[in-house]
């Protein structure tokens, strides 16, 4: 079963005196953390419900965003369950994060760029990705 907390740290405040919120997994009692990027002021900060009091057009986007990271993290929890991968609370957060996916170096990405353009526009392009292809990717 998939626990999702969303807390403050309160003992690390930038100097306006906001804390930095984050999300706690917790899944057959191991824990993985990480932080949203958003800070707060704790005095507005429902803890029991995981996000900020008030109404204002700042608080509304900001519990918006909060209640998305929620629905995003079971949508992957579910999608690692579809695969059959072992769900745990580290490859929940990874699988969120993007840290799952294997990692892409530029030259791969620009080959699959240009490859994907000779496709498109083969008139337009020719010139320019043998060209390319030449001078960059000499073989």
């Amino acid at each position: 079963m998939v626990s999702l907390l969303l807390y403050l740290r309160k003992y690390k405040k930038d100097r306006v005196g906001r804390s930095t919120i984050y999300v706690r997994i917790t899944i057959d009692g191991k824990r993985a953390e990480f932080s949203t990027g958003r800070k707060v002021q704790p005095r507005i900060w429902d803890a029991a419900y995981g996000k900020v009091l008030g109404f204002s057009q700042e608080v509304r986007q900001l519990n918006s965003y909060l209640s998305k990271i929620r629905t995003d993290l079971y949508l992957h929890a579910d999608k690692l369950r579809d695969r059959g991968q072992v769900l745990t609370a580290v490859s929940l957060k990874e699988s969120y994060l993007g840290l799952d996916k294997p990692s892409k170096m530029l030259l791969e990405i620009f080959q699959e760029h240009n490859g994907a353009n000779k496709t498109v526009c083969p008139d337009e392009m020719a010139y320019v990705l043998s060209a390319v292809d030449t001078e960059i990717f000499p073989e």
